[in-house]
């Protein structure tokens, strides 16, 4: 039946579109999302064009949070630094892949104690 109708190819290789195009999606989304610090605030910003940007001030931040799984720890030394300011339950800002973690929160508390 879907022969006579001639979509019997578009929907074989739809599959195949649908995951290259989820694919394309999260590669443009990690090539675009940059993560910085100042020495009073902390931005998180995602896209080019129409862009998103999250930032809090060091002094609204209630909770760093570092999470390091072993594979991450033994083998790459890096983690995933969360950012957490008040009237929220989730962490806003979440920089993942971050090389020696733990040292980089100390390096964080230690420049915004200034």
């Amino acid at each position: 039946m879907l022969q006579l109708l001639e979509v019997g190819d578009f929907l074989e290789r739809a599959p195949l579109v649908l995951l290259l195009l989820v694919i394309f999606y999260y590669t443009l989304y990690f090539l675009t999302t940059v993560y910085f610090v100042s020495d009073t605030k902390i931005y998180k910003r995602v896209g080019f064009g129409f862009a998103k940007v999250t930032s809090a001030k060091h002094t609204e931040i209630d909770d760093m949070k570092v999470v390091q799984g072993f594979l991450e720890k033994v083998f790459f030394n890096t983690g995933t630094l969360k950012f957490n300011t008040p009237g929220s339950d989730i962490f806003e800002i979440i920089l993942p892949r971050v090389g020696a973690p733990f040292e980089m929160k100390r390096m964080l508390y230690e420049a915004w104690q200034k």
